[in-house]
């Protein structure tokens, strides 16, 4: 379904029969299929995922920032089109940022607040190997007009991984200059106190097992949010173990402890 706002057109895939709604935000160049393979046995909860702006199938009115507040606030009026006052979020990666903001902005709305590897520290020039780094000094003119080259890399060959080759899809979708302005607030991470707002509104944070190195991944679990391991999952935990991200979310969304 589509659904305009302000900022805005959303495209929103909604599923499920249940009473309590569960909003889902991805990460950056991804989309809402990151979650489909979920999607089936979470049929007793109201699944509200939407392509964020600028991503998937979602478009923007005029200009955009990309904050992450700008963000958040498109996702408070999605929110507010749809009359949903109480839901909780889950957010992934870029998204999980993106659902921090939501709940710093208007906690009163989220019950439950779920993160799967955000970032969590600003990476300016500390050379990571993430995607938002390939932004990092040079220019938005410079970033669009090579884009297919900066992720040309990224292009799956005939023995890619599933995930590899749905994050290639949806990286076709993106549009280059909100892969461009997301980097950059990823790589200052200074709209809000994001390690602030980890510690103090987040509910569950979920980690993939190879990812246990990363460096936000390592600083999330000095924090006081309990841990939830994914078994055999990198950052695309909910492609690669589609199943015991079902059970962590069930657990969390329940009141159980991992």
């Amino acid at each position: 379904m589509l659904v305009e706002t302000q900022y805005g057109t959303f495209f929103v895939h909604k599923t499920g029969t249940g009473k309590r709604t569960l909003v889902m935000l991805h990460g950056l160049g991804s989309a809402g299929t990151t979650f489909a393979k979920i999607w089936p046995d979470l049929q007793d909860y109201n699944l509200v995922v939407p392509d964020l702006l600028g991503f998937g199938r979602s478009t923007v009115s005029g200009t955009f920032s990309y904050s992450f507040l700008d963000q958040a606030q498109s996702v408070l009026q999605l929110l507010d089109h749809l009359n949903l006052d109480t839901l909780s979020l889950l957010g992934h990666s870029m998204g999980g940022c993106v659902a921090m903001a939501v709940a710093h902005m208007d906690m009163a709305r989220v019950e439950k607040l779920i993160v799967a590897e955000p970032n969590l520290i600003p990476t300016r020039a500390l050379a990571t190997p993430s995607i938002s780094a390939r932004a990092d000094k040079i220019s938005e003119g410079d970033y669009v007009s090579r884009f297919p080259e900066i992720f040309s890399d990224f292009e799956p060959n005939k023995n890619g991984s599933i995930s590899s080759r749905l994050y290639w899809d949806t990286l076709q979708q993106a549009s280059p200059v909100a892969m461009y302005r997301v980097s950059q607030a990823l790589l200052d991470l200074n709209e809000f106190d994001v390690w602030k707002a980890y510690n103090t509104c987040v509910n569950a944070s979920f980690v993939g097992e190879r990812s246990i190195e990363g460096i936000h991944v390592k600083l999330s679990l000095t924090g006081s949010v309990p841990i939830y391991q994914i078994a055999g999952a990198g950052h695309n935990m909910f492609v690669e173990n589609p199943h015991s991200c079902i059970k962590a979310i069930r657990q969390v969304l329940d009141g159980t402890k991992p």
